[in-house]
C-alpha cells in the first residue's frame, strides 16, 4: 500500500466529511486576518461553548432520569406497602375468621356436653 496516496486520500476524506458551519468559518475568518493565535482561540472558545452544551444536556437527562427512576421505586414501594397491608388485613381476617370458627367449636363442644349430662 502507497502511504502518501493513504495519507492524501485521509486527508482529503476528512476534509469532504469536516462539516464547515457558521462557527467554523468564523474561525477560518480570524485566522486568516488576525493571526493563528487568534483563530486557534476563537475555536478554543467555540469547543468550551459546544462542551458546556453538552454537559448541560448530558446533566439534563440524567436529572429527568435520576427523577423517573425515583418516581418507580417510590412507586413500587407504595404498591409493596399497599400489598403487604392487605395481605396483612386479610391474614388478621383468616386470624379471625380461624378465633370465630375455634369459638363455635369450643361453644358446640359445651353445648354438646350440656345436652349429654343434663
Amino acid at each position: 500500500m502507497d502511504l502518501p496516496l493513504f495519507a492524501r486520500g485521509s486527508i482529503l476524506g476528512f476534509s469532504v466529511a469536516a462539516v464547515v458551519g457558521p462557527i467554523a468559518l468564523l474561525c477560518i475568518r480570524r485566522t486568516l486576518s488576525a493571526g493563528f493565535g487568534v483563530g486557534f482561540v476563537s475555536g478554543l472558545g467555540a469547543a468550551t461553548a459546544d462542551a458546556t452544551y453538552a454537559a448541560v444536556a448530558g446533566f439534563g437527562i440524567s436529572a429527568v432520569a435520576g427523577a423517573l427512576v425515583d418516581q418507580r421505586q417510590r412507586r413500587n414501594r407504595r404498591r409493596c406497602a399497599q400489598t403487604a397491608q392487605a395481605e396483612a388485613s386479610k391474614d388478621t381476617g383468616e386470624r379471625q375468621d380461624r378465633q370465630r370458627v375455634a369459638q363455635r367449636e369450643h361453644h358446640c363442644r359445651r353445648v354438646g356436653a350440656r345436652q349429654a349430662h343434663p
